[in-house]
């Protein structure tokens, strides 16, 4: 199979059978069985020359990524929470991840306040903790606040988390006085839960259920709901993870009320659409399960242009790397699917190449939603978040040349997979500087991690 390129399509008439491809970037392509002849020469030479410069920055890469794998000796960065007598591992990553990755915090849920480490999360970057809120945990928020954890989150589905509207009315209620801030997953429990039993009912137990059962209008619904409860009140509360046009219609008529909601969105909901769920392969459909789930392609648009508004405060990866042997759990039902999908060691990456080197937004903008943005909404700028005296020389270098295409093989989660497979950048990370000292370079870690927690104040945003 040869390639020719668009701008071609005049010389190869109707011969043969041809398949328009976009890498997503303005560049179209044909595909198509011995037309290789009929593109120009100087368009097939230009192609043969990327494809040499593209093969030789992917071997680069895969190299880096194995010395960095032989030189961390395996060992992973994660986080036990205390429970008792044993402790319950929430996840992990590798350090290499989260020295790589643009924002330099490492956050995870914790559901109990006798938090023991690791040592192997003194190898990290900088890390802090955010707090699922459940009933009746209000009473510890004091001590959270006084050990410099600011920051929480509850969720308007899943059963074993989720938070009802009169516990969440109190937890709000109790961190208004205290001056921190809410993260709040939102979608429809109740209805997702009826659909699921009318899709099991029809035996539809493949993944496109999965998109079916959890529409955006249930998102949207949540939204409101959860906007009305802050109204009540009077608090401001982030929107974590929102997907779609219909949530973010819920969010303008808040702030036409006077209410303040800040709002994060992912890579995924910027560059996939839901098409992937219909994937005949079930373990490349099986990947892509994570919720809310992906949405359509008017969702992505209106996602971006909130962006470029300043509509939308931070993106954010909702980072959740289950192995593709954990996906297989759901192959004879789709609610057994292990949902969320690994995305911090490419976010820089995607976003800068989906979204600044296509002009949706610009570099400035790409910067307030990676690092200003969230420094000054989780409370640690302007130690954080800024180029200035005083602050932490955490900076990232990017080469806008390295062109190179993300494949799982280079990288280094141990997820197997990314959702990202041949996505063909716009330029590359070349080095990340954490507190003054260079430890990624070319995409292998070279300098001595030093894990430190950052104390947390008030929302800045």
């Amino acid at each position: 199979m040869k390639v020719i390129l668009k701008q071609d399509v005049a010389k190869v008439g109707k011969k043969g059978e041809l398949i328009e491809v976009s890498d997503g970037y303005g560049r179209n392509f044909l595909i198509g069985r011995g037309l290789a002849e009929e593109a120009t020469p100087g368009r097939m030479r230009e192609y043969q020359e990327f494809q040499k410069t593209q093969k030789a920055r992917d071997d680069k890469r895969q190299k880096a990524a194995e010395d960095t794998k032989k030189k961390l000796g395996g060992k992973l960065v994660s986080v036990k929470v205390s429970a008792g007598e044993g402790g319950k591992l929430f996840g992990s990553v590798t350090s290499a991840q989260v020295a790589e990755a643009l924002s330099a915090q490492f956050m995870v849920n914790i559901d109990k306040k006798d938090i023991k480490l690791d040592e192997s999360i003194k190898q990290a970057g900088s890390y802090t903790f955010r707090i699922k809120l459940y009933p009746g945990i209000e009473a510890e928020i004091d001590d959270m606040y006084a050990a410099g954890i600011s920051s929480f989150k509850m969720y308007m589905t899943y059963p074993a988390m989720m938070i009802g509207d009169e516990a969440m009315y109190h937890a709000l209620k109790k961190l208004k006085e205290k001056g921190g801030i809410c993260g709040v997953h939102c979608e429809n429990s109740g209805v997702i839960d009826a659909l699921v039993t009318e899709k099991k009912a029809a035996g539809e137990m493949g993944v496109s259920s999965h998109p079916e059962t959890r529409p955006d209008f249930l998102e949207a619904e949540a939204v409101g709901r959860l906007l009305h409860i802050a109204e009540a009140v009077d608090i401001p509360v982030i929107i974590v993870h929102l997907t779609s046009a219909a949530a973010l219609r819920e969010v303008e008529a808040a702030r036409k009320r006077g209410q303040k909601v800040y709002v994060e969105t992912c890579p995924q909901y910027l560059v996939l659409d839901d098409s992937v769920y219909y994937n005949e392969d079930w373990d490349e459909a099986a990947k892509f399960v994570c919720s809310p789930p992906i949405r359509k392609p008017d969702d992505q648009k209106a996602l971006w242009a909130a962006l470029r508004r300043g509509e939308i405060q931070t993106i954010s990866t909702d980072h959740c790397s289950f192995t593709t042997e954990q996906k297989e759990m759901g192959r004879a039902d789709f609610t057994k699917i292990p949902g969320g999908v690994p995305g911090v060691e490419t976010r820089g990456e995607v976003v800068y190449s989906a979204g600044v080197a296509t002009r949706k937004i610009s570099l400035a903008t790409m910067c307030r939603v990676l690092a200003e943005n969230p420094a000054r909404l989780y409370g640690m700028f302007p130690r954080k978040g800024v180029l200035a005296k005083g602050a932490d020389a955490d900076i990232v270098v990017y080469d806008p040349q390295a062109d190179h295409v993300i494949r799982a093989e280079n990288l280094l989660s141990r997820a197997g997979y990314t959702p990202y497979e041949g996505f063909v950048t716009r330029g590359g990370i070349e080095q990340v500087w954490l507190r003054g000292q260079l430890m990624v370079r070319g995409g292998s870690v070279v300098g001595e991690c030093g894990g430190k927690f950052i104390p947390r104040g008030k929302c800045a945003l």
